[in-house]
């Protein structure tokens, strides 16, 4: 009895018996047969070997005389330059270098199955059975595969750069290591939905395929399974993915965008170098933290621009809390632009965006809880920020050389302003301390020479602010922290000051106003300002610890004003008596119609006005008048 495998194919194969195509057939230990060669028999009764006796299509025997072909033998095919297509059964569970030369060969499949298919290496065990380079399959354009392949050796068995299409089957669950490396034409890949598994090296320089969809269920891609894939623009990671191991997109110079699975909780060195065209990068959110190896002794991250050459990287989305070994920058990238932040996202490790240069959006999640140090570090054209409230800690130099930040908005939550934190934010216009902050680290403002407005929240709590250049000059002063626009300043609590000196050392200060709940003052904590206007919101007059606590105002000019009903108390009051100009608040402003610039100094004279305008040249002006009563003016 003689059995032939058949499978429906693109192309009907000729059905020819295995006696007729004379293969010689070996019996196995295990009583199976090993396809040898074909045979003819001379006209003295000797059998030959018949060479380069195949052409066209071959369907070799799943069963002959009952028995079942398990192997093919070497050099079964050897320089067949006439065999087009070849069908391996699937009860084959071994092949030796039985293709060799086969220089005409299309197509190879190799049959659904359960069994494991073992392939001998070849040249060292270094080149596979299907390879153009030492067995020359040179015209070999489709393969199809359809169960698990192991080669001795562990080398490619397709290290063939003529293959253009690859289909693995159902039964395939796994890709050996170096599976389809150098397969250079490779241009169409569909990867079997029961694949669990991607070895090292398995699409190594790959460099025609754009584009690939690994299944869900594939939980892990070896070490350099991608290299030098340069056409690959897109690939879909399966969301059992778990690990990417280092190198393992490394010089994938076409990579538009990337999606870092939920399930993936490392990412190896190396991973993304020079995908120089990857624009966009989602980190899907997730609950389970995400570790990325550092690289160049852990001093740049992984999606940099100095190491790693992520030069066209603009838009990142994290869904998830990132740690970097050795603590550096996962993303050191000047030409990130946008920046968004998930709801699983709860701190911001240091360094986190340091020197991302080009940034100019970034949106904060609602959980955050801290900023570590330096995670702004010369973000240098950010504009604006928003700090979500729940941000309870912002850590040491976060905001250094963020020269375009304009504005920032500290949340209700923060506890603590660490030195440095804004350092040379030169375009810093106004801040306003929050409430729970109990204390400001040295040079926190350091250079902020555009801050015109400071606001200390009103609370019952006493901020500490720390001294600088040997606690001589204060946190806002002109001489060291070179604070030169400040010109309104509202303090709604007690101040203290290390080393006792004036937080104020400002000339430039023109209003002053101290909040309800300011209850002491201590040394010279305004000696140094000299506004022309001071308000007191206190119905208690504050106790000044020291005749020098407005050491340097001009009590006969400068202008108090106190609550209505605690003017007789002020002047009474210790230090405050001095002031001679003592007025009663601001209360019930009426609104005048909006007047042209020019038209303020009429209004002035019209009103016969003793007071000064108030604000800036553009728009709200409180004007006091002779009677006591004050009045606003709008200024176009």
């Amino acid at each position: 009895m003689r059995k032939i495998l058949f499978l429906t194919i693109a192309w009907l194969l000729s059905f020819v018996g295995a006696g007729a195509q004379n293969f010689r057939f070996v019996e196995l230990a295990d009583g199976t047969l090993m396809l040898s060669y074909r045979i003819y028999v001379d006209e003295h009764g000797y059998t030959h070997r018949l060479e380069n006796s195949y052409a066209g299509d071959i369907i070799i025997p799943e069963i002959y005389e009952d028995k079942l072909v398990t192997r093919i033998d070497e050099l079964t095919f050897d320089k067949c330059v006439y065999l087009t297509s070849v069908v391996i059964p699937s009860t084959v569970d071994t092949i030796g270098s039985a293709f060799n030369g086969c220089t005409a060969l299309k197509k190879i499949i190799i049959a659904d199955s359960e069994k494991e298919l073992k392939l001998p290496g070849s040249l060292g065990n270094y080149w596979g059975l299907f390879d153009t380079y030492y067995n020359h399959l040179n015209s070999l354009d489709e393969v199809y595969v359809g169960r698990n392949i192991v080669t001795a050796g562990g080398h490619s068995a397709f290290a063939n750069e003529h293959i253009k299409k690859l289909t693995l089957g159902d039964n395939v669950t796994r890709l050996e290591k170096e599976a389809f490396r150098n397969c250079r034409g490779l241009r169409s890949v569909t990867l079997g939905p029961n694949l669990t598994s991607i070895g090292r090296q398995a699409f190594y320089q790959c460099d025609s395929l754009p584009s690939l969809v690994i299944p869900d269920g594939v939980n892990e891609i070896g070490y350099e399974a991608f290299v030098y894939c340069n056409a690959l623009e897109t690939i879909h990671l399966p969301a059992s993915l778990n690990r990417i191991e280092g190198n393992t997109f490394y010089d994938c110079k076409s990579l538009q965008s990337i999606v870092i699975p939920a399930a993936v909780d490392s990412i190896g060195g190396s991973a993304f170098y020079n995908c120089n065209s990857l624009v966009k990068l989602t980190i899907a959110d997730s609950d389970r933290e995400l570790k990325l190896d550092g690289s160049l002794g852990n001093q740049w991250g992984m999606f940099d621009t100095y190491y790693n050459h992520l030069n066209s990287l603009e838009e990142v989305y994290v869904g998830r809390n990132v740690v970097t070994a050795g603590g550096h920058s996962a993303f050191a990238n000047e030409h990130i632009k946008k920046l968004t932040l998930g709801d699983n996202v709860t701190r911001l490790e240091k360094e986190a965006f340091r020197n991302c240069r080009g940034l100019r959006s970034v949106t904060l999640g609602p959980n955050l809880t801290s900023i570590g140090r330096q995670a702004f570090y010369q973000c240098d054209s950010l504009p604006s920020l928003v700090i979500p409230d729940g941000v309870n800690e912002i850590g040491y130099e976060a905001f250094v050389y963020c020269n375009a930040l304009e504005t920032i908005h500290l949340p209700a939550s923060l506890n603590r302003i660490e030195g440095n934190t804004f350092y040379d934010c030169k375009s810093l216009q106004s801040i306003v301390i929050p409430a729970a902050v109990d204390s400001i680290g040295g040079s926190a403002f350091y250079n902020c020479n555009s801050l015109v407005k400071l606001t200390i929240a009103d609370s019952d709590r006493e901020l500490k602010l720390d001294g600088s250049s040997g606690n001589y000059w204060g946190m806002f002063d002109t001489y060291y922290n070179h604070l030169n626009s400040l010109v309104e300043v509202y303090v709604g609590r007690n101040l203290s000051v290390t080393g006792g000196h004036c937080p104020f050392y400002n000339e430039n200060i023109a209003t002053l106003i101290l909040g309800g709940k300011v209850t002491n003052l201590y040394g010279e904590d305004y000696g140094y300002c000299n506004p022309s206007e001071l308000h007191c919101n206190a119905v208690i007059p504050p106790v000044c610890s020291s005749p020098n606590v407005f050491k340097k105002i001009d009590k006969q000019m400068c202008n108090l004003y106190v609550p209505e009903a605690s003017i007789d108390a002020y002047k009474e009051a210790p230090v405050w008596l001095e002031f001679f100009n003592i007025h009663s608040g601001i209360e019930n402003v009426e609104m005048e119609d909006e007047l042209g610039a020019s038209s303020v100094v009429e209004e002035m004279e019209r009103y016969s006005l003793d007071g000064r305008v108030g604000g800036s040249e553009h728009g709200v002006n409180i004007v006091r008048m002779s009677d006591g009563t004050v009045r606003k003016v709008l200024v176009k």
